[in-house]
């Protein structure tokens, strides 16, 4: 439900976007042409960008976590009974299970004004969405193609095949700047579910045997591993030297596994 008045100070496009983002959707503006792209589980993938319509390999990026990084959201909305401005703080416990309170908790918060919402459990699932993907999403990929024709828009879900021995993945698409596309990662629902995922790290090192890495690249490795350990719930980080070993190795399901490419 939406229910609010627009200012005579808001453009047509701010307006437009604020009844829209009560519904998990955005305005999408392209070659003079007007949508509207809705986030919604299940959605399939519009196009898949291989080795054959890529012209070079995906630029990674990663960000690493930082101690002013947003733990806590804050959305405005309007109660039903009184019509006046009501907050709730939106956070994610150790255990990664949502959490809310009517207090703040964090000077590292990001306001989000839910116009037009008169339900708390909306306002609620407004925030908890904008803060998982926060949490969550911390990896980018710039994709380069030569398709003229390209069929998907901003904030549509794309696939993404790195390598034949992976599976694909799928994430949404956060630029396009002429025929270079970013996207970030989706993150399934049900990522705790069983479902095995793979993580590959690329390392700078030494161009000669034995490809050291000097002490600040594996300062950055530890850290990354570790933050990859918290946001899986994982308390062991397992290396075993021997390929055949590892390769057949039962990970147990507080542990990740870690392997090396050579």
């Amino acid at each position: 439900e939406c229910n609010g008045s627009i200012g005579s100070d808001s453009t047509l496009l701010e307006s437009l976007r604020d009844v829209l983002n009560c519904g998990f959707a955005v305005p999408v503006v392209r070659d003079n042409t007007l949508s509207v792209k809705r986030l919604h589980a299940g959605a399939q993938p519009v196009q898949i960008f291989t080795k054959s319509n890529m012209t070079s390999s995906p630029v990674i990026t990663y960000s690493l976590p930082k101690d002013d990084d947003v733990n806590e959201v804050v959305v405005n909305f309007t109660s039903p009974e009184t019509y006046k401005t009501e907050t709730v703080y939106c956070h994610i416990d150790e255990e990664g299970n949502k959490r809310i309170t009517y207090y703040p908790e964090s000077d590292n918060q990001e306001r989000l004004d839910a116009w037009g919402v008169t339900d708390r459990e909306h306002a609620m699932a407004l925030g908890m969405r904008r803060l998982r993907y926060l949490r969550n999403t911390r990896v980018t990929y710039d994709i380069k193609t030569e398709l003229n024709g390209l069929n998907c828009n901003f904030n549509d879900l794309v696939g993404l095949v790195l390598d034949e021995n992976l599976s694909n993945i799928t994430g949404r698409i956060i630029a396009i700047n002429g025929q270079t596309i970013t996207t970030d990662i989706e993150i399934p629902e049900d990522c705790w579910d069983g479902v095995v995922y793979t993580v590959t790290i690329e390392c700078a090192s030494d161009l000669t045997e034995l490809y050291t890495m000097n002490d600040k690249v594996y300062a950055a490795l530890v850290d990354l591993c570790v933050d990859i350990c918290r946001r899986n719930d994982k308390k062991k980080l397992v290396w075993i030297a021997d390929r055949d070993k590892a390769l057949n190795y039962a990970v147990k399901p507080d542990e990740m596994l870690l392997t090396v490419h050579r």
